[in-house]
């Protein structure tokens, strides 16, 4: 069960833990028994525009021997726009003893764009760990904790946002549904889910858990499965429908976005990290810390060894002009390249830019490692002069120099394909 405390964006949850056996030993010999009376936890009437909110969970040990090194965790599950759970670890205890009891915090945030009322519908699994004695071997328990908005209706249904997925990519993600009329309270039951009939062929239906016709009793969860493939670059939308006797109970939408593995250079850069200052024990000197940018055909990608500067991570030979041209012969070897050939000439304002990566970010990276020969791409950044190791003793690795043929250092914060 959970009450309403005196501050409205605190919720307290007494929580029953769960249960396992084991002997102890030492002075804690006996056995640890940690009960639960409910495997889900749900919070209602909560308004995303009240910033986040605490929950309090009550562990009480009903053994005769101490539960120890106490750790839990939200599993990470799902497609979902309108927040995230997390445990506020300095509230976990270490250890609860036989007899005694214990809380915890745990958050959840809501996301900018959460959805509000019978929409606000957000579940994950809190992972709670212990060891029952000294030494021993851990043991889980999985508690639902979920929260939703206001509403009068019992079945309660988390649309999904699959967000951005490379053409060609698969994800999956769950609709998770709730009975959340009060113990004792009306059974929902739900014949079959389906699609909408013009729904894209990018979206398709999976299993569900507890399989269909189901009856769904308070509390009870029904997860069904989609999953997102996009074919091309462009969003999707569609509805899931939960119907029982041809009536419809419950609609839900679903929606995605198909992206290239790269974003086009016309999108919208979106938020841009900023400049960079010591990074992986590297202090980064910039040319200026404006966002520039270089590109053209790819050449050839190499990896980079510099033990001066071991956060570079490749070597992108990119060329434009007479540089592609078949009489040009053009090749890298990590922080070297070479051309060679009549055809090689500036006179057309060619150019061949050996550009050098430092990841600036995760997304960065992934677009990164996607980048082949042939791609016509730019890379832009933060433009690197001189990488300082910060070790004692440690030297400095200093930027080539550019120009029309040259070498480019670039703190990356994205790789975009060029619109032929």
């Amino acid at each position: 069960m959970y009450r309403i405390a005196a501050n409205p964006t605190s919720i307290w949850l007494s929580l029953l833990v769960a249960l396992a056996s084991a002997t102890g030993c030492g002075d804690d010999a006996g056995t640890a028994e940690l009960v639960t009376n409910s495997h889900t936890i749900v919070a209602t009437d909560v308004d995303p525009a009240s910033g986040p909110v605490t929950l309090e969970v009550l562990l009480e040990n009903t053994g005769s021997a101490a539960a120890r090194d106490l750790r839990a965790s939200f599993l990470q599950e799902g497609a979902s726009s309108a927040g995230s759970f997390s445990v506020v670890t300095d509230s976990l205890p270490s250890t609860v003893a036989s007899g005694a009891s214990a809380t915890f915090e745990v958050t959840f945030t809501p996301s900018p764009n959460a959805p509000t009322g019978c929409d606000l519908l957000a579940k994950s699994t809190l992972d709670v760990r212990y060891r029952t004695s000294t030494g021993g071997s851990f043991v889980p328990l999985a508690v639902q904790v979920a929260v939703g908005g206001p509403c009068d209706e019992a079945l309660r249904c988390s649309s999904v946002d699959f967000g951005n997925v490379p053409v060609g990519n698969t994800e999956s993600a769950a609709v998770q549904c709730v009975n959340l009329a009060a113990a004792g309270g009306e059974e929902v039951s739900i014949g079959q889910a389906s699609l909408a009939p013009d729904a894209p062929e990018a979206f398709e239906l999976g299993s569900s858990s507890p399989a269909l016709p189901a009856t769904l009793a308070p509390m009870d969860w029904l997860e069904v499965q989609v999953t997102f493939a996009p074919a091309a670059r462009e969003p999707y939308q569609t509805t899931l429908a939960l119907t029982d006797d041809s009536t419809t109970i419950e609609q839900i939408s679903v929606r995605g976005v198909g992206i290239g593995e790269r974003p086009r250079c016309s999108d919208p850069r979106g938020d841009v990290p900023p400049p960079p200052e010591d990074v992986q024990n590297y202090r980064l000197e910039l040319e200026s810390t404006d966002i520039v940018s270089y590109g053209g055909i790819v050449q050839e990608v190499d990896g980079v060894n510099e033990s001066y500067a071991t956060l570079l991570r490749s070597a992108i030979l990119t060329a434009t002009g007479s540089f592609t041209h078949e009489g040009c012969i053009v090749s890298n070897n990590g922080a070297s390249f070479r051309w060679e050939g009549a055809a090689c000439t500036l006179e057309d304002g060619s150019t061949l830019i050996n550009i050098l990566t430092i990841n600036g970010s995760d997304e960065a990276a992934r677009q990164l490692g996607t980048v082949s020969a042939g791609d016509n791409i730019r890379v832009e950044g933060y433009e690197v002069r001189r990488i300082v190791d910060l070790s004692p003793g440690g030297g400095y690795w200093v930027d080539g120099g550019g120009g029309d043929i040259g070498q480019q250092t670039m703190y990356v914060t994205r790789v975009c394909d060029v619109e032929e």
